[in-house]
């Protein structure tokens, strides 16, 4: 008994961390933990969380019964670890898609793992997910047709995101309206992430074994296993893996047919993510200002072809929305952008919250990385070789930066709305050690169990 005890703490709490950098991200966090909650005393009107900063929605919860479900869920990534059970990427999807459904179960039942984020509601209140609109639709034209007119008027969720993020349940509605079909037809679609992932590391020149691990690692990573079960974000993120993947296969193969398939493909997934939520005008500037580096250092103009098709293509969508269903995108845009910034830009409006949010979203998405991870990830001697590849996520992260600067994700949430930008951090962890890789999967894997058993992270 003692000698399994021994195999599972050396398993999640490894040597090879840098646990020195790991004690100084924690100081700086409860740092600034402390500074805001003084600033709450103080500013009385400062919208971030007054006691579980940086979490923008969190509570604790703790069910009894999701005990069993997370003693599983840690002696699976236990004997995966030590019996290498990720050797074929088959094996790693099962894997990840049974870690991602065990530690959401660990909240105690199938009610709160996967009809809650669909269809819950606050106690006493009405429910504000798109679920509540898109049960409502009897008939898609005369509802999309009057969609500006009522955009204002919609739920909260609803309101200030495209109509794809309501149609793509109410697409599922013809075969179930019952909230736990709608959750595992999100966890299956948002899963494809894990393939993707493994992919983006076989294309970028790693064996196998790295690349699986990788693809464990993603699903494993607190804010992807927390949001993959149920979410619209963690099927944006899956399209948004596409565009990654697409990306890199464009610019390195000489293979005609396969360049004009990935091209196709991800200009597709730039288009219908767009339909999901407005916040992809990230990728629709990572695609160009990367393409414009690559052309102008490189003398490569592979993905600024990607970039004409896929704009080519979102503008025939918006087009032949307008015309057949008199839906109008960028008036759909603007009013979102209007509710959302009810007040004007932010800054001059509310500069202390403007602030305030700003360190918010940074360190929310930071501590929704994993404390490994980020570690590392700031460690000098693990930095990534500076490649083609290591330029598009730091123009990613560059990117997101300034839409943080502009006022975006004011309410925080950030772990969830920014689930996208996980795969463009993973590339810059390509270099390290492999076996380094092992351990931050050991300890991504402990953050997220205690993060599920302990609160809830939906609203």
């Amino acid at each position: 008994m003692m000698k399994i005890f021994k195999g599972v703490w050396d398993t999640f709490f490894p040597v090879d961390l840098p646990y020195r950098r790991m004690s100084i991200l924690m100081f700086i966090w409860f740092f600034v933990v402390v500074l805001n909650y003084v600033a709450r005393k103080i500013f009385v009107d400062m919208d971030t969380p007054r006691l579980y900063f940086p979490f923008s929605v969190f509570k604790v919860s703790f069910e009894a019964s999701g005990i069993l479900y997370a003693i599983i869920f840690t002696f699976v990534v236990y004997f995966t670890i030590k019996y290498k059970l990720y050797s074929n990427i088959l094996n790693t999807y099962i894997l990840g898609i049974s870690l991602i459904v065990l530690a959401n179960m660990s909240l105690g039942n199938l009610e709160l793992a996967f009809i809650k984020p669909i269809s819950g509601a606050n106690p006493g209140s009405i429910g504000l997910q798109y679920y509540h609109d898109a049960i409502k639709i009897d008939s898609l034209q005369p509802w999309l047709s009057s969609y500006n007119a009522s955009q204002e008027f919609l739920l909260e969720h609803t309101r200030t995101h495209p109509p794809g993020a309501v149609l793509i349940q109410n697409l599922f509605f013809s075969i179930s309206k019952d909230p736990l079909w709608i959750g595992a037809i999100f966890l299956f679609l948002s899963s494809i992430s894990i393939i993707l992932v493994y992919k983006i590391f076989i294309e970028l020149g790693k064996d196998n074994l790295f690349a699986n691990k990788m693809a464990l690692l993603y699903a494993l990573i607190p804010s992807v296993n927390i949001y993959s079960l149920a979410t619209v974000d963690a099927i944006i993120a899956m399209l948004v893996n596409i565009v990654i993947l697409g990306i890199i296969i464009i610019v390195d193969s000489k293979e005609k047919k396969r360049i004009v398939f990935w091209g196709i493909l991800s200009a597709m997934a730039i288009t219908a993510a767009s339909y999901l939520t407005f916040g992809l005008t990230f990728l629709w500037a990572v695609v160009g200002v990367y393409s414009l580096y690559l052309f102008y250092v490189h003398k490569n103009k592979k993905i600024l072809i990607l970039l004409s098709a896929s704009g080519i293509l979102m503008l025939i969508t918006v087009a032949v929305l307008y015309q057949v269903y008199n839906y109008n995108y960028f008036e759909s845009f603007f009013t979102a952008s209007r509710l959302m910034n009810p007040h004007g830009y932010m800054l001059f409006a509310e500069p202390l919250n403007y602030f305030a949010t700003r360190i918010e979203n940074i360190f929310e998405i930071a501590v929704f990385l994993s404390l490994g991870v980020v570690a590392v990830l700031t460690t000098i001697k693990y930095r990534s070789k500076n490649d083609l590849y290591h330029t598009l996520a730091i123009i990613a992260i560059g990117i997101l930066s300034l839409m943080f600067l502009a006022g975006a994700f004011h309410t925080g949430e950030t772990a969830r709305a920014c689930l996208f930008i996980v795969g463009f951090v993973l590339i810059f962890l390509k270099d390290i050690p492999s076996s380094l890789l092992t351990s931050l999967i050991s300890l991504a894997a402990l953050q997220t169990i205690l993060m599920q058993v302990l609160g809830d992270y939906f609203w």
